[in-house]
């Protein structure tokens, strides 16, 4: 594949940088179809992972928008909590970061590339990406045709998400119905084999803090919501054996089938 790299800035100033990705080919007629991918190494993950599958994966242009730090990424992932719950400091700026993805990036994907749509485009994310991700989907449902929500993080705000999407009141999306993944590893809210290796303090601490989280039930309650609304294609799966850090690899499994 072709590849490129830009550096996009946000109203309030960060530079992001992002990563193209397109097939060493004459586009189709009507463009490339585009998935966008938070974060590098998911984007870097996604990549490997197509190259791999070779002839089998369908041609596309891949997008990864990447954050500077740790902390800018808990900032640009988590949404305004509004006057009910307190807002942690340094979060907040989902809002930047979507006004970045569809006023700055998406702007220059289509200056660069003969593309699709954004509305037959791909939005994936894994942990903090798949909760902006969520946020977006309940947003603005009709933006992007696919919506990939890897080990979302349900847990952040005081289970806000969740929260939101019991409120959430399907509208009409004409004729867009949104195909939506929901995954999480198996693993995610318990101890995983590499904690067993640890002392006894350090594995308590992980399975209270994984309790705490409950990213296996939250994943599933917030498919469950989802598709209770009638206003989307939801698909859930709990991937056997995977913890947080490997969830991804086999929920991105969805990116790599061809239409």
């Amino acid at each position: 594949m072709n590849h490129a790299k830009l550096t996009v800035q946000t109203a309030e100033g960060d530079e992001l940088p992002v990563w193209l990705a397109w097939p060493e080919a004459i586009p189709p007629v009507g463009g490339w179809p585009v998935i966008y991918v938070l974060d590098e190494k998911e984007f870097r993950l996604l990549l490997q992972m197509r190259r791999e599958a070779g002839g089998q994966s369908q041609e596309a242009v891949l997008v990864g928008i990447g954050i500077p730090d740790a902390e800018r990424r808990h900032y640009f992932y988590t949404p305004r909590l509004g006057r009910v719950t307190e807002q942690p400091a340094g979060t907040g700026g989902s809002g930047v970061l979507l006004q970045t993805l569809l006023n700055v990036v998406v702007p220059e994907v289509e200056r660069w590339l003969a593309v699709k749509p954004l509305s037959s485009a791909t939005l994936a994310g894994h942990s903090l990406g798949a909760l902006f991700v969520s946020q977006l989907l309940l947003q603005e449902p009709t933006r992007f045709k696919r919506y990939v929500i890897s080990s979302p993080s349900v847990w952040w705000g005081d289970f806000y998400l969740l929260r939101q999407a019991v409120e959430w009141r399907c509208r009409s999306l004409g004729t867009h119905r949104p195909a939506v993944y929901v995954s999480v590893g198996s693993l995610e809210q318990g101890l995983t084999p590499a904690d067993l290796l640890q002392p006894i303090e350090k594995q308590q601490e992980n399975q209270q803090r994984r309790e705490r989280r409950r990213m296996v039930d939250g994943a599933r309650q917030l498919f469950e919501t989802l598709d209770a609304t009638g206003c989307f294609d939801v698909v859930f799966s709990v991937i056997e054996g995977a913890d947080h850090g490997t969830a991804s690899a086999q929920a991105f499994d969805v990116l790599i089938a061809a239409e």
